[in-house]
């Protein structure tokens, strides 16, 4: 495996996390072959997740980090950029499945790609396919982030049994369906990401509607 080597170069901050390379550069939409999909870069360290996005842009590549900035001046007028990640040591990018060995080989921020163990090795390779993350999925995962308060999207992988299914009906999380959870007197919907768990959102139960239960 590739050793991870200590970045020199100096990383520009966005404005916010959560925009795509789509949203960066428009021209760079590698998606319209109609080929690409989302994998998962994993990144052994959260300083280097900036510079493996930056990578991954220099490459025309929509990238994803699953998180915010926001900017916050302190009472000496000095200001700081906060980062709220929610998914540490993950970096989206959309790309040909072809491609994760030439980019792999090319960033030294990242460890490996994640790989979807549950189905059967290639022969030629002798290693699963990457795992990926459907369209679906990660817009409904940055709406989530997007619309949210800071802290009110956490990751888990945990299990759930028997969950309630939940559909957000009304309010800027409008459209997000997933399992329903209660706990510590907050009510949440559990939002699945396919190959890497999901994730938790504090919803106002007002504006949901509660689904029969899922079978096991």
């Amino acid at each position: 495996m590739q050793e991870t080597k200590n970045p020199k170069q100096r990383v520009t901050v966005g404005a916010q996390l959560h925009k795509s390379e789509a949203d960066a550069c428009p021209e760079a939409n590698v998606a319209a072959n109609g080929t690409a999909q989302w994998h998962i870069a994993l990144v052994p360290q959260r300083k280097y997740m900036l510079m493996c996005r930056d990578y991954f842009r220099s490459l025309h590549l929509d990238t994803y980090i699953a998180g915010t900035e926001e900017e916050k001046t302190y009472k000496n007028r000095t200001r700081r950029t906060i980062q709220h990640i929610v998914i540490y040591g993950m970096v989206f990018v959309k790309m040909d499945s072809s491609k994760a060995e030439s980019v792999f080989r090319g960033c030294p921020y990242m460890s490996t790609f994640l790989y979807n163990r549950a189905k059967p090795k290639d022969e030629k390779t002798g290693r699963p396919p990457l795992a990926t993350v459907s369209d679906k999925e990660m817009n409904d995962l940055k709406q989530a982030i997007n619309e949210s308060m800071p802290g009110a999207v956490t990751f888990s992988d945990e299990r759930l049994e028997n969950a309630e299914s939940i559909y957000v009906a009304r309010g800027p999380l409008k459209g997000l369906e997933g399992s329903y959870l209660h706990r510590d007197g907050d009510d949440y919907l559990i939002l699945y990401l396919s190959s890497i768990g999901h994730v938790k959102i504090k919803v106002l139960l007002k504006d949901c509607v509660i689904r029969d239960k899922k079978k096991s």
